[in-house]
């Protein structure tokens, strides 16, 4: 059984008062892992390796795209955003092309090297980059990267077939529509092969995914409210319960409600005319994580068979979900969390998973003291039990020995005294004879 733990996070504010602009925050959702590298791989030499930062699916890669500033607004993302090539470069895995190409004269080509593919030139002993090119190696071990030049000795990267070893991987720029800052470099086939279907890659939604803050929801008391605050103003069942106000002046008009057919926002509007009452999902989107239900146990407690007598327990599920801290990592939080709030709001988001973790302890510490208290009372009833059995089918041989003499002494000592009174009667007897 499963119950869905509800939570919410901000999406673009797009009411009136929007004034503080919206901070777009970047993930990564390609399928294909990427490695972002300093811009300065070009300029290294082959026996330089530059520190790789692995990008996976989900991943925040915000502060490797270019910002655009619109008026009022800063940017990280709109459409046709860009790597910042300034900075950096990114890389895909790729194939190693070492198909033997021939040359124009036979098995020798024009510049006089006897085997040579897409990428290396071979004599048969050594693998060299070919000519006019320039490979990326990506070291699994140490997550870099290093660039590998025209004319460089291949062989430390290669087994004898001339592929890859299992700790290497060749990778190629993934450029965008960004500009070209190799000017060696062109889009490569592969590339395009292996991560886009054929298609030219660009840096787009099928490849990025925005977070978007308005920051500019507030409480009663005009406080701004975070993205990890937010649940407070939502029931269990992810219902919102109203308490969030457009403005900080948190007035009626303020309000926000939990949609246009609330009997208050419509009285709202009555009295407004034009004022449309907002509502939450305008501001916020909501998510849902489904973890598994409460575990009701009973343990019967007793030694008869009375059915009340049971020591029952709830188990709650207290993982990250249960816990309601799972979506505490910024990219679920949606917002870029320039003032601090989050971290603030956070402190009470982790209060309340700790007290509920603190509450299952103490719940589970009775019912351990009265499981206790149950065995401590089972062992006696045990103990007393054994000892009642072994009364009745045991026997003490020494002692039974002693009331066996004790009862034949006196049964002989009877038979004697009889004797002996039997013969006085018969001496009386003679005498009267």
């Amino acid at each position: 059984m499963y119950i869905t733990n509800y939570s919410v996070t901000y999406t673009k504010n797009d009411l009136p008062n929007n004034i503080k602009g919206i901070d777009y925050k970047t993930n990564y959702v390609g399928t294909n892992n990427i490695y972002i590298v300093s811009s300065s791989i070009y300029s290294t030499s082959s026996n330089i390796s530059l520190t790789g930062n692995k990008i996976q699916n989900g991943d925040d890669i915000t502060k490797y795209m270019e910002k655009v500033k619109t008026g009022n607004t800063k940017d990280t993302n709109k459409a046709g955003a860009t790597l910042n090539t300034t900075s950096y470069v990114a890389f895909v895995n790729v194939e190693l092309d070492s198909d033997v190409q021939k040359g124009s004269n036979g098995n020798v080509n024009g510049h006089g090297q006897t085997n040579v593919t897409k990428d290396l030139s071979t004599d048969g002993t050594t693998s060299t980059v070919r000519a006019n090119r320039d490979l990326f190696i990506y070291n699994t071990a140490n997550s870099t990267v290093t660039r590998i030049t025209e004319g460089t000795d291949m062989t430390e990267y290669l087994n004898t077939d001339n592929t890859m070893k299992d700790k290497y991987r060749l990778v190629d720029v993934l450029y965008g529509d960004e500009k070209k800052v190799d000017s060696k470099a062109a889009t490569s086939t592969r590339v395009q092969t292996s991560i886009t279907n054929n298609q030219p890659f660009a840096w787009t939604d099928n490849y990025l995914e925005r977070d978007v803050s308005s920051k500019q929801l507030y409480d009663a008391d005009g406080q701004i409210v975070s993205g990890v605050a937010l649940n407070k103003f939502f029931d269990e069942n992810g219902n919102y319960k109203g308490g969030l106000y457009t403005s900080s002046q948190a007035r009626a008009i303020d309000e926000v409600f939990a949609n246009a057919n609330d009997p208050r926002a419509k009285q709202l509007k009555d009295i407004g005319g034009n004022v449309t009452a907002a509502t939450i999902n305008a501001y916020i989107t909501q998510s849902s994580t489904q973890v598994a239900a409460a575990l009701d146990v009973e343990l019967h407690a007793g030694s008869d068979s009375d059915r009340n007598n049971k020591v029952q327990v709830e188990l709650s599920t207290l993982t990250a979900a249960g816990l309601g801290i799972d979506k505490l990592a910024s990219y679920n939080i949606g917002i870029v969390d320039s003032t601090g709030n989050n971290a603030t709001d956070a402190i009470d988001v982790i209060a309340d998973a700790l007290n509920m973790v603190s509450r299952q302890r103490s719940a589970l510490g009775a019912v351990q003291n009265r499981l206790e208290h149950t065995i401590k009372n089972l062992d006696n009833v045990v103990e007393n039990t054994t000892s009642a059995e072994s009364a009745i089918r045991d026997t003490d041989m020494a002692e039974e020995m002693v009331k066996y003499s004790n009862s034949n002494i006196l049964q002989q000592a009877g038979q004697s005294m009889l004797a002996q009174a039997n013969q006085a009667n018969q001496g009386v007897l003679s005498l009267l004879q």
